[in-house]
């Protein structure tokens, strides 16, 4: 698990506590699904005790969520797990971590002003931890700093926060692989600021060496196509997108919470792709990879929410601000397809082409027909313009806009 979850080692060791070490090593093994069972069914089992158990068994479900970047699912968690904090009597290492998992969440989500509320109260509750973890909190929470400071593009300040940051980890030889992957993709990115694109290069393909989770592959990749697109060498851009994109497709294929890195992944590739000569086919590809993606994080909050009260219970404020990021997405969407329809429609008819017969597209949501010129009709109004032919689904425009963003 998380290096940063609370620890267990000082708490009585009755059945729960077993059950609880027991489903954070299936997480370790990889078994994150049978760990995630086990972390519900304690959470519900203590759920209003305030217990040393359900502080756990919550900061373990969060420290999960945030390797599959699940991160509503953190944000509305870590609000139980503050509030549980706040009238347990052995509090104050929850507290701590409900702050950093929150302020985590926010900035990958792109949202600085809740983040730095959140840091705040970071800074607060380190001073009531043990010296040993404050310091080891100490080195996290200055890398937030340093990321909220690439997220608003400072890059003097995002430079001087990544030298006080590093000034605080360990020598070469006894550094994490998470640590050496946190450290050298962070400061890839300031140098991305700072238009240091060689320099750039080398950082990543150090980070490449030691990452092992999907998430953090996927953010190495985004920030070297970045690092690409900066210095406009489109052709290592095109050579770099298409084994990304393989890449992507594998993880939404092989692991059940890939969906948010995929999404992230995907857009980034129409980002730096955008403008570039004959990358059309690969901003398709992305773009089917996104619309994939989405679906699936939206099924991912249906099954969450299910389990979860927490969140269909969720602070107004924090409602708000997710209010907020999904209409920004729904706007990046409209002009997305509005701007990707006619490399759409070329491809679908490039498709259509190969095929010794012909192939429709129906949209997967309201069964519409796609019949060119960006247009697509009922089933019924459609059938005489392509007469009987091969199906194949695809995702019309208007369902790629009116499907909610929870």
């Amino acid at each position: 698990m998380d290096a940063n979850v609370p620890s267990m080692s000082n708490d009585p060791n009755p059945p729960d506590h077993d059950a609880l070490l027991a489903a954070r090593a299936k997480v370790d093994a990889g078994a994150e699904a049978a760990g995630e069972r086990v972390f519900l069914e304690l959470l519900s089992r203590h759920r209003a005790t305030s217990s040393r158990i359900e502080q756990l068994a919550c900061s373990s479900l969060i420290s999960l969520y945030g390797r599959q970047r699940r991160h509503f699912e953190v944000i509305t968690l870590a609000s139980r797990l503050r509030a549980i904090a706040d009238v347990a009597e052995d509090g104050s290492d929850s507290r701590m971590y409900a702050a950093f998992a929150r302020a985590s969440s926010w900035i990958n989500l792109h949202a600085v002003e809740p983040a730095e509320l959140e840091l705040g109260r970071m800074r607060v509750a380190l001073a009531d931890v043990d010296p040993e973890r404050a310091q080891n909190m100490e080195s996290w929470y200055r890398l937030l700093r340093t990321r909220i400071a690439i997220e608003t593009g400072d890059a003097e300040l995002a430079r001087k926060r990544f030298a006080f940051y590093a000034s605080g980890l360990p020598a070469d030889d006894s550094i994490t692989r998470d640590e050496a992957h946190a450290r050298d993709t962070h400061d890839a990115e300031v140098c991305l600021l700072e238009g240091r694109v060689e320099r750039g290069l080398e950082l990543v393909a150090s980070a490449e060496s030691v990452a092992v989770e999907a998430a953090d592959v996927v953010s190495t990749w985004i920030v070297k196509l970045r690092l690409l697109a900066r210095d406009a060498r489109h052709a290592d851009l095109r050579a770099g997108a298409a084994p990304f994109l393989d890449m992507l497709e594998r993880f939404l294929d092989d692991l059940p919470f890939a969906s948010q890195a995929a999404w992230d992944g995907a857009c980034c590739v129409m980002e730096v792709l955008d403008g570039v000569d004959d990358a059309e086919p690969l901003i398709v590809r992305a773009w089917d990879v996104a619309s994939t993606s989405l679906v699936r994080r939206l099924q991912e909050l249906q099954r969450a929410a299910d389990v979860l009260p927490e969140l269909t219970q969720s602070d107004p404020r924090d409602l708000d601000l997710f209010r907020g990021i999904r209409d920004q997405s729904q706007r990046w969407r409209e002009e997305e397809r509005d701007r990707l329809l006619p490399l759409l429609d070329r491809a679908d008819e490039a498709l259509r082409s190969s095929l010794e017969e012909p192939l429709i597209l129906i949209c997967a949501w309201c069964d519409s027909i796609h019949v060119g010129d960006g247009r697509w009709l009922p089933l019924l109004e459609s059938y005489e313009a392509v007469g009987p032919v091969r199906a194949s689904h695809g995702m019309c425009a208007t369902c790629a806009v009116a499907t909610p963003i929870e």
